[in-house]
């Protein structure tokens, strides 16, 4: 599950409701980074982790993003 508001960064593995565990990848809050799952062929979860950068510069920018939005926020 890749959450993006819970303002950590935590990787961790928890339990669902089935009592299975699952991996949590906090990605932050205001694009602060962004989460990734890799997913191997046999559907268990080879790598999860949170890229970041230093917030002086806008994941648009960063991302070379140009649409509508960017000059939105």
């Amino acid at each position: 599950m890749l959450d993006g508001h819970s303002h950590d960064t935590d990787q961790v593995v928890m339990k669902n409701k089935d009592g299975k565990n699952v991996v949590r990848s906090a990605c932050g809050t205001k694009l602060q980074a962004i989460g990734y799952s890799h997913i191997a062929a046999d559907k268990t979860v080879a790598e999860t982790n949170v890229w970041s950068w230093p917030n002086s510069v806008s994941v648009a920018d960063l991302l070379s993003i140009n649409n509508e939005m960017t000059g939105k926020v």
